[in-house]
């Protein structure tokens, strides 16, 4: 299993992906409601990615996370 690494959480700005190798097939924002608002297709060139997360509301987000191994999903929280 994958030990992906979302950081920082609560996050104001933005949110970086971290994993031990480059094996994230998509990456995909999703909103309390079930909405998904974001997605990112192969997004990794290194093992961590960025996302930007300024023009998010506060509040509480899923990340979607499909990896070579399975899906996993995290939440982040948006605040100002």
């Amino acid at each position: 299993e994958t030990s992906v690494v979302v950081f920082p959480n609560p996050t104001s700005e933005t949110v970086t992906v971290n994993t031990p190798d480059d094996n994230i097939n998509a990456i995909t924002i999703i909103s309390i409601d079930g909405r998904e608002l974001k997605k990112y297709l192969n997004p990794q060139t290194t093992n961590q990615f960025t996302i930007n997360t300024s023009d998010l509301g506060v509040g509480f987000y899923n990340l979607k996370i499909e990896t070579t191994n399975g899906v996993l999903h995290k939440k982040i929280i948006v605040r100002r």
